[in-house]
């Protein structure tokens, strides 16, 4: 389901900037204007995000702090995939480290670029249902997150009052208003 996010033909010169958590590369776009400098962010290669439906429809939902911006958004769960990782595993693996739920059935929405004007990466959405409490969860000492079920309905609200709402959310739940209302 991956697509390939280098081709050949539109391969330029570039510079690795910096290489850590992420790489930030710098490349050499010919225009008819000149060379244009032209920055993009390399992660791993896929991520994904999870639409986490309770039995009585309720979504579940992360309150997460987030750095770069100094704030509380609101979210959904996901994350990186790991190396040779499936997709519906590594849902499995982000839900259970984040909430501390599992689900009975995972299944792949669809695939996406999540910032292709940026980003080198694809997003897949993945559906879970049928949740249940698994364990604690188990996130990394940076990570601040809290996890609520809430129905769409308010989440729609946090999304036009002042409170954040993180973009790829966003993106996960119009794609799946989007495949509920296929003709």
């Amino acid at each position: 389901m991956s697509r390939s996010l280098n081709s050949s033909k539109r391969k330029s010169h570039e510079n690795i900037l910096f290489q850590g958590f992420v790489t930030l590369k710098e490349r050499f776009i010919p225009t008819k204007n000149g060379v244009y400098p032209y920055y993009s962010v390399q992660t791993k290669p896929s991520s994904l995000i999870i639409l986490a439906f309770h039995e009585n429809h309720n979504l579940l939902i992360t309150k997460e702090w987030r750095y770069a911006i100094n704030e509380h958004v609101y979210s959904l769960p996901g994350g990186l995939l790991e190396e040779d990782e499936s997709l519906l595993t590594g849902a499995r693996r982000e839900l259970l480290e984040e909430t501390g739920y599992d689900a009975h059935n995972y299944e792949v929405l669809c695939e996406c670029f999540p910032l292709p004007g940026l980003l080198e990466q694809t997003m897949s959405i993945i559906v879970a249902t049928n949740l249940f409490r698994a364990q604690e969860p188990l996130l990394d000492h940076i990570e601040q997150i809290e996890s609520i079920f809430m129905p769409i309905s308010q989440f729609k609200e946090a999304l036009f009052s002042q409170q954040g709402v993180d973009a790829m959310a966003l993106a996960a739940l119009g794609a799946f208003f989007l495949h509920q209302n296929r003709s």
